[in-house]
């Protein structure tokens, strides 16, 4: 993947939903963030954009599919990938009109990207019913504070360290309709933000950004103590998860600044809390 060549998006506020679980504890303590599979997503089209390999002469599907085995297959050596390239290009080629082709194609490389990039999503707006609905259990979960700062230094610390290959901070982009894309019109770049960072119209109230990171799938890393700045508790929260979430802060060695949410006319309003 090209994604430590791409630029990072900023914002003042991420933050991460979640439902009370088996992991609450583990999360709360040990600072961690979960990076998931995209088959794991509840957008069943999420990070499958169709790729039209179809529309390239015999050279630039060589040529495109070539530099792209650098990335996937780079133990590969100079003429194992030339080979490699000139079968998937007398493949395209020989069967240029063969939908059914494609289809297997597209398939081919989705499934690459649900066994091989991790991703982490984060919203920027804290006061969303939907939101609260959605990723929180209907306002009986919690919702984290993520300091960007203290997030962004840890993760160039684990890049620099080889702890991970790269990483990719994004603004998911939202359209109005499906996208096919022309991988020899479209830059590599551009093309890799496309795939893992456009949703539909429909999600654009999530206002997401995400945490990319290849080769680190289902899996998750413990950040300092610091890579939270606050928690709060749905309005619904239940009286044992309001009670077990004040016994696991307390355990913490920096308290985290505790709000719970109410809902008046129409409007959520947090009341921090003391514990």
């Amino acid at each position: 993947m090209i994604l430590d060549l791409l630029v990072n998006d900023y914002t003042s506020t991420l933050l991460k939903y979640r439902n009370f679980d088996s992991y609450t504890e583990s999360v709360l303590l040990n600072n961690q963030l979960y990076f998931s599979s995209p088959k794991n997503f509840n957008d069943p089209i999420d990070c499958k954009i169709e790729i039209r390999y179809d529309l390239g002469s015999f050279e630039s599907v060589y040529s495109k599919h070539l530099d792209f085995l650098i990335f996937s297959k780079p133990y590969l050596s100079l003429t194992e990938r030339k080979n490699e390239a000139t079968i998937m290009a007398n493949r395209i080629m020989k069967n240029i009109n063969n939908i059914e082709l494609r289809k297997k194609l597209n398939e081919d490389i989705f499934n690459k990207i649900d066994n091989t990039i991790g991703i982490c999503s984060f919203s920027s707006i804290i006061d969303s019913i939907l939101l609260w609905s959605h990723y929180s259990n209907s306002h009986r979960g919690f919702c984290l504070k993520i300091n960007y700062q203290v997030l962004y230094n840890e993760l160039e610390n684990l890049f620099e360290k080889s702890k991970i290959i790269s990483y990719l901070i994004k603004k998911v982009n939202y359209v109005d309709k499906y996208l096919e894309l022309n991988p020899y019109t479209t830059d590599d770049v551009l093309l890799q933000i496309q795939l893992f960072t456009t949703k539909m119209k429909c999600w654009e109230y999530e206002n997401e950004y995400r945490i990319l990171i290849p080769e680190l799938v289902n899996s998750k890393i413990n950040f300092s103590e610091n890579i939270f700045d606050s928690i709060y508790l749905g309005a619904n929260i239940s009286s044992p998860d309001f009670n077990r979430v004040q016994k696991i802060l307390k355990k913490r060695k920096n308290k985290l600044p505790l709000y719970l949410a109410n809902i008046n006319r129409g409007k959520i309003i947090f009341e921090q809390l003391k514990y």
